[in-house]
């Protein structure tokens, strides 16, 4: 188990924050395509508000890795916070199987470009989705304690305004609303 805090920066241009990351000397460690199912329950079971289970898929040149992960939201007036449950599965189309029959088949399929930097013990996850999934691109900034939050904003004059902590599947709640 791992405990998770993050913001979403909406709203911005990330290619622009993306530059401003290299000429700080921020540290490109992985750059990514992957396959997002969220899993949602059809039965009386139930995932916590808030909190979501995905298996996510991530091809490279040598082999495809899938992992499934549960992350259970943490109340935090300040960040997203989750405990983050992940193991790596073996055969995704079986997990899914096993899924359904214990009343969690409902799933929805997207598709991310993910580049991610390392900065001032900060992750910065650069995505963009398929449009049908979400299409307005958005960074991911991960941090270990949240007093660097305010830090970092200023360092690369981000406004609070466009923190947000919500999950992709609020995001797409929001934007199906309007």
């Amino acid at each position: 188990m791992e405990r998770e805090k993050e913001v979403k920066v909406l709203g911005i241009d990330i290619e622009k924050l993306e530059e401003k990351l290299i000429n700080l000397g921020a540290v490109k460690i992985s750059e990514e395509n992957q396959k997002n199912i969220l899993i949602e329950s059809d039965s009386t079971a139930s995932i916590p508000e808030g909190s979501y289970l995905r298996i996510r898929e991530i091809p490279s040149a040598d082999e495809e890795k899938s992992v499934i992960t549960f992350k259970k939201n943490i109340e935090n007036d300040n960040l997203r916070e989750n405990l983050e449950f992940t193991s790596e599965i073996l055969d995704t189309e079986n997990m899914l199987k096993i899924l359904k029959e214990i009343g969690y088949g409902n799933y929805s399929i997207g598709y991310k470009y993910r580049i991610s930097y390392i900065y001032e013990n900060c992750r910065f996850d650069l995505d963009r989705w398929d449009e049908e999934t979400y299409p307005y691109p958005y960074a991911e900034i991960e941090l270990r304690d949240e007093v660097d939050l305010d830090k970092i904003l200023q360092k690369l004059e981000i406004d609070k305004s466009c923190i947000s902590k919500k999950s992709i599947k609020e995001l797409q709640d929001e934007l199906n609303r309007k």
